[in-house]
């Protein structure tokens, strides 16, 4: 099951034991450094996490550098390599997220 942590948070079922999230805040990330952006979801299963396609908007001047479960939250931590900033709106799909059995080969 994945559960909400904040009102704002979302995510879609894009299949068996697949899911996308997104951005639960807004998040501006300046040039060179690097910013935690919250789902606000978490899951209580074993999870597998992927960039979400969309996140190529992002114009390869941010990089998904770790996904994370703090508190049982789902998180990344996003490093903006590039020379502007970068702003993440809250419900911009982040992850695509699998739940450990199905994402086995």
């Amino acid at each position: 099951m994945i559960t909400k942590l904040v009102p704002d948070a979302s995510f879609t079922v894009e299949g068996c034991g697949v899911y996308t999230m997104a951005s639960a805040e807004d998040v501006t990330i300046p040039a060179g450094a690097t910013r935690r952006v919250s789902t606000g979801l978490s899951a209580d299963f074993p999870t597998v996490c992927f960039k979400h396609p969309e996140a190529a908007r992002l114009d390869m001047s941010a990089l998904l550098t770790a996904v994370i479960q703090e508190n049982r939250e789902i998180a990344v931590h996003i490093l903006n390599y590039g020379t502007d900033p970068v702003h993440i709106p809250a419900g911009f799909p982040l992850l695509e997220v699998r739940e450990w059995r199905f994402a086995q080969a």
